[in-house]
């Protein structure tokens, strides 16, 4: 079985490019380890979306100190009762 902290490092391609990066990693680990191994290689204006960013306080508090240690600050919007979508140097997002 491949977890988080062994699969996504393997995806370093020098090549890759993501436009839509999905977590769904659940807990404060697994999410940090997507967000450290992806979000480097998504593209400026792609969209990072988290699945569980209300479901429970440690996906949340992944994506924020990942934020903060980076000094990303673009919006964090909630799109339903336990997701969130941002933007990758949008500094703001129109969602219906």
């Amino acid at each position: 079985m491949l977890c988080f902290d062994t699969s996504t490092p393997a995806s370093q391609s020098p090549a890759l490019l993501i436009l839509v990066l999905q977590l769904d990693g659940d807990m404060y680990e697994s999410t940090m380890d997507g967000i450290v191994n992806l979000y480097p290689k998504l593209s400026k204006g792609g969209f990072l979306i988290v699945d569980d960013w209300a479901a429970g306080k440690a996906c949340q508090d992944a994506i924020i100190d990942y934020s903060a240690e980076y000094n990303i600050t673009e919006e964090i919007i909630p799109i339903d009762w336990a997701g969130c979508i941002g933007g990758k140097g949008i500094s703001y997002l129109f969602l219906p």
